[in-house]
């Protein structure tokens, strides 16, 4: 459902995990965001966006702060080598800016969830939850987490999630869009998803949210939150091949605040430590992204094969 970059796990990575490039990558032109309005960025101030190469660069993610220095982000919106990554807050406009709450800082430093698991052939996300470390802290009050019994996500529970994601075939969000949805139990999620002949893994690390019903995030949301009263209880992460025919799915934050206080303490759980600063040597692809990538390497490069499961 949500897609963008994947790993800063090495200067030696430049490409994707699993072996995939994102000039393997091509952007969905077939979905948009369905069922969203115009979000009110006053009560929402902590929502970020990430860009890369530069502060006057395209959105790659979404984002939340959760503490003065640290942005919370989805596993998969990591990639390496990153280049002068700014999180842009307290704005309502995908390109930051607009307001004087508004602020653009860069990030320094980037950790992923160590259990993360992304596998080839897409079915398996697990644990997709990365931090960004702030160059300096943030004036804006940061959102609340999860608790870690998992006590403010319980299915049936009606949830908000935000991005910049598609309007039409060919447009991004210029404004910040909001859309309503209800939790669901990883049972019923994983039914649905069997049902429609997708064999995507729903594990604890994963919350359903929606019913298929038209509402759902799409391209460009990932890395957003996922909100029960405004508590931070997901991160987009990814869904089925067209949005909102499915549940969308969100890394459990619950299932993570073991990792995220770790390194907010100064810890290095997380196997992504690495200082941004390289020049960014791949080709940026927005979210919600087609996989293909070639069944035989040997052909030069050639897409033989596509796979219909989408991040966001």
């Amino acid at each position: 459902m949500k897609l963008v970059r994947v790993g800063l796990l090495s200067a030696a990575f430049a490409t994707f995990v699993n072996g995939f490039s994102f000039s393997e990558l091509t952007p969905d032109e077939e979905n948009r965001i369905y069922g969203g309005s115009n979000a009110e960025i006053g009560k929402h101030l902590y929502i970020a966006s990430l860009h890369s190469n530069g502060s006057d660069s395209e959105l790659f993610c979404g984002g939340t702060l959760i503490a003065p220095q640290y942005i919370l982000t989805a596993g998969h919106c990591l990639i390496w080598p990153m280049y002068d990554v700014y999180v842009s807050l307290g704005s309502k406009h995908r390109s930051g800016g607009g307001s004087q709450k508004a602020e653009m800082i860069r990030a320094v430093e980037a950790y992923r969830h160590p259990l993360y698991q992304l596998s080839a052939d897409w079915t398996t996300l697990t644990h997709d939850v990365a931090l960004l470390k702030l160059e300096t802290p943030s004036k804006i009050q940061p959102a609340r987490l999860a608790s870690a019994d998992g006590s403010d996500n319980k299915p049936g529970m009606m949830a908000t999630t935000l991005g910049w994601g598609l309007v039409n075939n060919e447009t991004d969000s210029e404004t910040l869009q909001t859309v309503d949805v209800e939790i669901i139990t990883n049972k019923k999620c994983a039914k649905m998803y069997a049902d429609a002949h997708d064999n995507s893994t729903v594990d604890d690390s994963v919350i359903c949210a929606g019913h298929g019903n038209g509402k759902d995030s799409c391209s460009g949301d990932s890395g957003g939150p996922l909100l029960v009263s405004n508590v931070v209880v997901g991160v987009v992460s990814s869904g089925p091949d067209e949005c909102g025919v499915l549940p969308g799915t969100y890394a459990r934050v619950s299932n993570a605040i073991g990792f995220l206080s770790d390194i907010q303490s100064g810890g290095s759980t997380g196997d992504v430590t690495e200082p941004l600063e390289e020049p960014m040597s791949l080709t940026l692809f927005m979210q919600r992204c087609k996989m293909e990538r070639s069944s035989n390497r040997s052909d030069g490069g050639n897409i033989t094969a596509k796979y219909g499961s989408r991040l966001r």
